[in-house]
């Protein structure tokens, strides 16, 4: 048991001992299969694409510049923040 997971179960004994006194709460044991893993729904590139402000990234014409950088990397994170996941 890694010592988020034992911190999280003192927490939780610790909680229900407050809230009902005298109740012995039982050892609990957690395994890896107890994970909540995510789902994915089918999304077709179209429907990301669509939620884009920048369709088109700005071009850096020449030798690049950190404005010029700086600019794309905005444009790509904006892009990238119309999307949500559940691995943020």
């Amino acid at each position: 048991m890694t010592r988020n997971t034992a911190n999280s179960m003192a927490a939780v004994e610790d909680a229900v001992a407050a809230a009902a006194p005298g109740i012995n709460v039982p050892n609990v044991t957690i395994s890896v299969m107890d994970s909540f893993i995510p789902t994915i729904l089918e999304v077709s590139a179209d429907d990301i694409d669509t939620k884009f402000p920048h369709k088109v990234l700005t071009k850096i014409e020449g030798q690049p510049t950190c404005a010029g950088f700086f600019k794309l990397l905005e444009e790509i994170y904006q892009n990238a923040l119309t999307s949500k996941s559940p691995f943020r």
